[in-house]
């Protein structure tokens, strides 16, 4: 599916979207635990952020500044509807540029990454930890490729074995085939980038039978830029 299709199918979901993952346990976790380690008033950046619901909805009813970063013109329009008090940019991910003046102290990437490259997800990674303030916490929601049924990912493994080009996930009606990085791959690349694996767990979501998307083994991690 090329980028203005992924856009367009976004767009066609905004209404629909958080009756069926917005109350996912296991987000909720992590913002939750990250909640708990922010500064007062601390800066968010929510890359992919979709309707700003939990994520930036949460942590800006905290009292915390967010910015939220979506490619799909509808989504963001929910955004601002949904968090009055934050500001959401239509705008992709790989070309943002976020504003030197306002290190964010967290930056969440929640189930956006999947459309993505290999080579496009680090080079994100090296870009947001770049941005980071030093201690900022880097919150990925994803899904990690040695999780997944087996049977699901197409042409195997690269050579270093720690990403999947091709996994097959059903969502909203369309079959996808996405990249996934293994739970030691996330590990590689965010050491490589100056960030520790703070905590990181893998919680089988299902979503209500009307979504018409598979059951997923969803993998978050909380990293923490060094010095």
């Amino acid at each position: 599916m090329e980028d203005v299709e992924y856009a367009q199918l976004y767009d066609s979901i905004v209404d629909s979207y958080d009756s069926g993952f917005a109350h996912n346990p296991g987000l909720l976790r992590l913002i939750e635990k990250i909640n708990s380690r922010l500064p007062t008033s601390a800066n968010i950046l929510d890359i992919g952020c979709g309707t700003g619901n939990p994520v930036s909805s949460t942590l800006a009813s905290s009292g915390h500044k967010v910015v939220g970063v979506d490619f799909s013109p509808e989504m963001v329009t929910m955004s601002q509807k949904n968090v009055p008090k934050g500001k959401f940019l239509v705008a992709d991910m790989r070309h943002y540029e976020h504003p030197t003046t306002a290190r964010p102290d967290a930056i969440f990437n929640v189930f956006a990454s999947f459309r993505l490259r290999r080579e496009e997800t680090e080079s994100l990674v090296n870009k947001w930890a770049g941005w980071l303030n030093p201690n900022g916490l880097l919150c990925i929601a994803t899904m990690a490729a040695d999780d997944c049924p087996q049977d699901r990912i197409e042409n195997g493994y690269d050579p270093d074995g720690l990403c999947a080009r091709a996994v097959r996930q059903r969502f909203m009606g369309n079959e996808f085939r996405h990249t996934m990085f293994t739970r030691r791959g996330w590990t590689d690349l965010l050491q490589r980038n100056n960030l520790e694996v703070v905590e990181s767990w893998m919680e089988i979501f299902v979503p209500p039978g009307s979504m018409d998307t598979d059951d997923a083994r969803f993998f978050y991690i909380i990293a923490r830029k060094g010095e």
